[in-house]
């Protein structure tokens, strides 16, 4: 009974503070008015859930998560963000975080999703919207060419921890100088030590509680 209280009130907390960034961006505010009607009927937890039993629980998210637009603003403050980055979103889910991407810094930002519920109604927010800068693919993220990503958003939390083996191998292949942020745990942790420096650690908020978020760049 404690859990779900706490868990309300945090759902509450967080819907607020996502508010408040809707309230400050027209741009954003009209995709947060289109995806309230997209998902109207559409539980995006249900959608992954049911989803995602198409496929083997090691290689795809095994959860379904949203991270807070006030988690992205501190992560993009600490990569020093701006409209000349590329960001990718892997995993992206409904796109809320590559629209705030593009609405907020301005960048492009690249959302990658295997569901094609997710893909299709944020093909159609982006249009209605008219938003540009932002492009959603229905693509595996481990297939996925980001040679031109300078920034990289991983919700670790949410993946299998052979499914973050992949990434960190697919990783190899990008250039140096880009920045990874990963929740709840470092890339080192799955990689050689030589292969990343860690730039920041801090503490960030999700509905189910409180982690580290681990800012890195990948060197040559």
């Amino acid at each position: 009974m404690k859990s779900a209280v706490a868990l309300l009130f945090r759902s509450i907390f967080e819907a607020l503070g996502n508010l408040t960034w809707y309230c400050r961006n027209w741009q954003l505010f009209k995709v947060g008015l289109l995806t309230l009607a997209h998902y109207f009927l559409l539980n995006p937890y249900r959608v992954c859930r049911e989803y995602m039993v198409y496929f083997s629980e090691n290689q795809v998210q095994k959860i379904y998560g949203e991270t807070a637009f006030a988690t992205l603003a501190t992560l993009s403050t600490l990569a020093g963000l701006s409209s000349k980055d590329t960001v990718y979103d892997l995993g992206c889910g409904r796109g809320l975080g590559v629209f705030w991407w593009a609405s907020v810094i301005g960048c492009k930002s690249v959302g990658i999703d295997l569901v094609p519920t997710f893909i299709r109604q944020a093909n159609a927010i982006k249009k209605q919207a008219g938003i540009q800068h932002v492009e959603f693919m229905h693509h595996s993220i481990f297939e996925t060419d980001l040679s031109d990503a300078t920034f990289i958003y991983l919700y670790g939390t949410a993946f299998s921890e052979h499914a973050v083996h992949r990434l960190v191998e697919q990783f190899r292949a990008l250039p140096a100088g880009v920045l990874i942020a990963s929740i709840s745990y470092p890339l080192s942790a799955y990689a050689q030590a030589h292969e990343y420096t860690l730039l920041h650690e801090v503490e960030v908020g999700f509905l189910w509680g409180k982690t580290t978020a681990y800012l890195q760049r990948k060197n040559g």
